[in-house]
């Protein structure tokens, strides 16, 4: 502002008073059309990132049965925290990133094939396998070539294929007492993906557990034989029982 009044006082000494009018006006109208494009870029931006779902801050108190998470804007392709409900998470895990909490340790065991996640005095302690058919019921589709079902469950990660790993133990260990989660919320998630890798020089991992504000266990499982990638979400409460699981694909 400083520079463009200089500019004023020293034009106005050397125009006559009608061309200096007109170029002030001039000066004006640009300075009105920047604030107007200013605006628009603003409002735009505004109403790219405002969903319904997505307007409370992480700024914000985190109501209970709330998660902090980082997203994906898909329009817009930014990245960015917010709070968000467990609906959310269920109807559009496709822009889900990770969870905004304290992430747990891991170390892998037996060639990749066994993970332990570990903080304090609690761990889980997940195992694969080579998938076992025998005693399975496999259900295909008309052509007898497309896998739909196992045990007449829908399953995850194979695309039609028959699987070729499974989850073979999940268990939690807290003061070294081991609590066995129900296989049946595992046994139709097929293809776990329990290695971590270095992207850009930042170690990124397909299994990862979180401890949230309220104490509670979160484990996230990013798991795929490459055309049937899918991500399995566990929630536990204080006395690890198992609250709830979302499993869906990211697109």
């Amino acid at each position: 502002m400083a520079l463009k009044r200089l500019f004023i006082e020293n034009v106005s000494k050397h125009l006559p008073i009608m061309k200096f009018k007109i170029l002030l006006l001039i000066l004006v109208l640009i300075s009105c059309q920047q604030n107007d494009k200013k605006k628009q870029i603003e409002s735009e931006t505004i109403e790219n990132l405002s969903t319904q779902e997505i307007l409370p801050k992480i700024e914000e108190p985190v109501k209970k049965g709330m998660f902090k998470v980082k997203l994906f804007h898909p329009e817009t392709e930014i990245e960015y925290d917010t709070i968000v409900s467990k609906e959310f998470l269920k109807y559009d895990l496709f822009t889900f990133i990770e969870f905004n909490y304290t992430k747990f340790d891991s170390k892998f065991t037996d060639n990749n094939n066994e993970i332990e996640l570990f903080k304090g005095t609690t761990k889980i302690v997940i195992k694969t396998s080579p998938f076992q058919k025998q005693g399975r019921e496999l259900t295909f589709d008309s052509s007898q070539e497309f896998l739909e079902k196992i045990d007449g469950k829908e399953i995850y990660g194979t695309d039609g294929n028959i699987p070729s790993k499974q989850i073979s133990d999940f268990i939690i260990v807290n003061n070294g007492k081991s609590v066995e989660i129900n296989k049946s919320s595992y046994d139709d998630l097929f293809e776990p993906t329990l290695e971590c890798y270095n992207q850009n020089d930042d170690l990124y991992c397909y299994t990862v557990e979180y401890l949230n504000d309220d104490g509670e266990i979160i484990l996230t499982m990013q798991n795929s034989d490459g055309a049937g990638s899918y991500m399995v979400i566990f929630l536990f409460d204080k006395k690890f029982n198992l609250k709830d699981r979302i499993v869906g694909y990211q697109t």
